[in-house]
């Protein structure tokens, strides 16, 4: 009982204000109490006439005839502190004997009194015509606690409008406590009980509105996690996105680094091969020309000074040499001179290959950076070689888009596949996605459940990354209604909205794991069971369905009429209406190795089989209305989704994603 009164001094017997236990606790109509003293020296410095406001939640509150000594008395925590005060008191001396000047221990005190006493004055006490019914206890039995409420009893609640007079009745009329006088004068005519009597009637009342008040406490207390919680997502994403981008940015430098070596190596290396062949030619062109110089100047003087039978006589080779003077050698030559452009080599590209490939580890994809800031994509011609661009024009993407031969090969009557990818980006270290769970927020936004990794990723429909979160448990399935993204986790359900998680629906941990929604509706399902629970997308509850038949469910699925759920024991989709009405099931021939299934329709129902990688459509059940291989580009699909514009994708494993579109 000693840990109960220091807990109660401490949370109730406190003022605010002062941070000393109460002294005369007066209490403001919102319930918060204060020291006499405390209030008014608050209420002199903010008063507005005889109003102020509550030091604590700003409440504006009336003073009775501007005199804080009129308000209401705080009955209980002045009983509390009677209690409490007599418990640290209790090694006090004997109150008579103090009266004497003479000290002595007390061993004993008088409920009624509360005074302390020796074992004389304990004798004595109990002689007198006054005292001899008084209950006196020992201090041990005082401290026990057993005499608490005996000891708070003794508190009289007196009349605020008749002092000393203690409070007898609840007048129904005016809704307050009177005492006998208020009876006889203000309150003559009207109708009163015992409080007793009248708490009776509203105890469950006040029970109601007590339970009102702490669920809004508790979701005051949900939004404030909510926040710390995105708080904490913003700054582990912050981080992430300028690590990602500052990977990304040395990788690329590092590549344009190896590429300028590269590049510079070759122009040094064709200019000195250049470099010595026209030196090598610029010796040879000097030794022809002084060959040809000797039989030059001959001519020259022959022509200036010879005599008319002396040119006559070397006139045929004269004329030789003046019109043909390559007969000696060719005094010029075509340079040998060979360009180098200077563009992004193959060694770039095939470096910046490599060092994608490095990133994403075990998936043979390009990764893209988180952030979006920077995109690279690798072009190559139908030979293999470089297109040479720009820097800037050069990116690569996660996205690997279905060569036109693979869209021929996977295009039939029913649909074409548009795209696929992979859901790498966001992934810890060297875990491989698993996804769990693939809704529609739009015909263009796609959420994926990672399992393996603990998250939840948004892509665009081309695969490029709008925003990811890291989920503290593994999320078990993922749905979305009135664009916000439902996530089944083992205690319950968590919503998210923007990247920011906006709700949560709590219940026993592993007894609620699945989750689906149809327009303005999620659907909990149970572990084992045939209860549903029914919430809006606030996270409200609106009611239960209760299954017509007990299920294990395996996969759940929904639309606005029929409600879809796989038995874990025989891998039997049922379906059911929503008052839990079972309306048909699958054969379960259809339905071996059942990964995922979804309602098209009112009577259309898509199946994925995980074990032999195809989609099935069927009506009613029964009959077969056509189907599909996912693979090369899906294998052992897990999950699936459609969309009202006739869009479906599928996830699988190793985190591939692909998105069809029915014809």
């Amino acid at each position: 009982m000693a840990e109960l009164s220091s807990t109660i001094e401490e949370e109730f017997l406190t003022c605010k204000i002062c941070l000393e236990v109460y002294v005369e606790p007066k209490v403001l109509p919102c319930l918060h109490t204060f020291c006499l003293g405390c209030i008014s020296r608050h209420f002199e410095k903010t008063r507005k006439g005889c109003k102020a406001c509550c030091p604590l939640c700003r409440t504006m509150f009336e003073v009775p005839d501007c005199q804080p000594m009129n308000m209401k008395t705080n009955f209980y925590i002045n009983s509390l502190a009677e209690v409490i005060g007599a418990k640290k008191n209790s090694a006090k001396h004997c109150s008579f004997c103090e009266m004497k000047n003479v000290v002595s221990a007390s061993r004993w005190i008088c409920i009624q009194c509360m005074d302390f006493l020796c074992e004389t004055c304990k004798q004595n006490h109990q002689g007198t015509r006054l005292t001899f019914n008084h209950q006196t206890i020992s201090i041990e039995q005082l401290l026990t606690g057993d005499y608490d409420q005996v000891i708070r009893k003794r508190t009289d609640i007196t009349c605020s409008e008749h002092e000393n007079e203690k409070v007898r009745f609840f007048c129904e009329t005016c809704l307050i406590t009177v005492c006998r006088d208020c009876v006889l004068l203000k309150h003559k005519d009207h109708t009163y009980r015992s409080p007793a009597d009248a708490m009776q009637d509203r105890r469950e009342e006040m029970v109601r509105s007590l339970r009102a008040a702490e669920d809004q406490v508790n979701t005051l207390e949900e939004n404030q996690t909510f926040i710390t919680e995105s708080l904490s997502d913003l700054n582990k994403s912050e981080i992430c996105q300028i690590t990602s981008l500052k990977s990304f940015g040395k990788m690329l430098k590092d590549a344009i680094d190896q590429n300028m070596e590269e590049t510079e190596r070759k122009i040094r290396e064709t200019s000195e091969e250049s470099r010595g062949k026209l030196t090598e030619r610029s010796k040879s062109i000097a030794l022809e020309a002084q060959v040809l110089k000797e039989p030059l100047e001959l001519c020259k003087d022959l022509l200036e000074n010879g005599r008319d039978e002396e040119i006559l006589y070397f006139r045929e080779s004269f004329k030789e040499v003046l019109q043909n003077p390559n007969t000696h050698g060719s005094p010029r030559s075509d340079l040998p001179w060979e360009r180098v452009e200077i563009v992004l080599s193959e060694t770039m590209v095939q470096l910046v290959k490599e060092k994608s490939i490095q990133i994403n580890q075990k998936q043979q994809i390009f990764s893209e950076n988180r952030s979006q800031c920077i995109e690279m994509q690798i072009t190559e011609d139908n030979n293999h070689k470089d297109t040479p661009q720009s820097l800037s024009d050069r990116s690569y993407s996660s996205v690997i888009q279905p060569s036109s031969s693979t869209q021929r090969q996977v295009n039939s009557g029913i649909y074409r596949l548009i795209n696929t990818f992979n859901c790498y980006i966001g992934c810890k270290t060297e875990f491989v996605p698993e996804p769990t769970g693939v809704a529609w927020i739009s015909s263009r936004q796609i959420a994926v459940c990672d399992g393996e990794n603990k998250q939840l990723k948004v892509f665009k429909r081309n695969g490029h990354t709008d925003w990811f979160v890291d989920i503290e448990t593994t999320p078990t399935g993922i749905s979305v209604v009135e664009n916000k993204i439902v996530v089944a986790v083992p205690y319950g359900v968590l919503i998210y909205q923007n990247g920011t998680r906006t709700g949560v629906i709590t219940c026993k941990v592993d007894t609620f794991r699945h989750v689906a929604s149809s327009s303005l509706d999620i659907l909990l399902f149970p572990t084992d069971g045939e209860e549903v629970r029914r919430y809006d997308s606030k996270g409200k509850r609106r009611g239960t369905i209760m299954l017509e038949t007990p299920l294990q469910p395996l996969t759940v699925s929904c639309n606005d009429e029929l409600i879809v759920v796989s038995d874990k024991r025989s891998s039997e989709p049922l379906m059911f209406n929503y008052n839990g009405e079972k309306l048909r099931s699958v054969q379960r021939n259809k339905a071996n190795w059942l990964a995922d299934a979804h309602c098209l329709q009112k009577d259309r129902v898509l199946l994925v089989n995980k074990q032999s990688s195809k989609v099935v459509i069927l009506q009613d059940g029964e009959k077969y209305l056509g189907g599909w291989s996912t693979e090369p580009e899906i294998t052992r699909p897990s999950c699936i989704d459609y969309h009202s514009d006739g869009l479906l994708v599928i996830g699988g494993a190793g985190g591939n994603i692909a998105v069809y579109q029915f014809l």
